[in-house]
C-alpha cells in the first residue's frame, strides 16, 4: 500500500495542487463534498480528550473545502477548519501539509483561549503522523476536496466560512 506522499508524487500533486480541482469544480457551480476523513486525526473520535479539558465534539464532512473540527470545553464550543496550505500556513497550528484555522467570520478579531494552543499543538501532531502513513487509495480522493484557506475565502467569502 503506497504512502500519502507516494500518491502525490504519482499523480503528479502537491498540496498546492490539490487545491486546484475543488475551486474550479466551486466555481462552476459544482457541489463538491466527502465524507469527514477521521482517519486524518486517528485516534481521536468524538468524546475524545484533547488537552486543558478541551474534547472532541466531531468531524464534519468535507464541504467548501475543508473539513470542520468542532471541538468543546463546558459551554465554549470552537470550530477549527482543516484545510491545505501552500507551505505558508495561516492557521494556529499546522503539520506539513494541513492548515488549523480557528475561523471568525474574517474579522481577524476573534479572542481565541490562551490555553487552546496545546491542544492545536496535539492535533497538528496527529494529524501530521497521519499524513504519513500508508492509507487507502479512497481516503486519498476525498482530500482531493480540501482548498488552501486563502481558496477558500476567494471562493466563498470570509463571511460564509463560520
Amino acid at each position: 500500500m503506497p504512502t500519502r506522499r507516494e500518491l502525490f508524487s504519482t499523480i503528479g500533486l502537491g498540496a498546492a495542487g490539490i487545491a486546484v480541482t475543488p475551486a474550479r469544480a466551486f466555481q462552476s457551480g459544482t457541489h463538491v463534498s466527502a465524507p469527514a476523513p477521521w482517519w486524518l486525526i486517528d485516534p481521536l473520535k468524538s468524546g475524545s480528550s484533547l488537552l486543558s479539558g478541551w474534547t472532541v465534539r466531531g468531524l464534519d464532512s468535507i464541504v467548501e473545502g475543508a473539513t470542520v473540527l468542532t471541538i468543546e470545553r463546558g459551554s465554549d464550543a470552537l470550530r477549527i477548519h482543516i484545510c491545505l496550505h501552500d507551505g505558508a500556513p495561516k492557521g494556529y497550528a499546522h503539520s506539513e501539509l494541513f492548515d488549523l484555522i480557528v475561523m471568525d467570520q474574517g474579522r481577524g478579531v476573534r479572542t481565541v483561549p490562551s490555553d487552546l494552543a496545546p491542544s492545536l499543538n496535539r492535533l497538528s501532531a496527529i494529524i501530521r503522523d497521519n499524513e504519513t502513513k500508508e492509507i487507502n487509495p479512497r481516503r486519498f480522493i476525498s482530500l482531493t476536496r480540501l482548498m488552501t484557506h486563502t481558496d477558500r475565502v476567494d471562493a466563498f467569502g470570509a463571511d460564509r466560512l463560520n
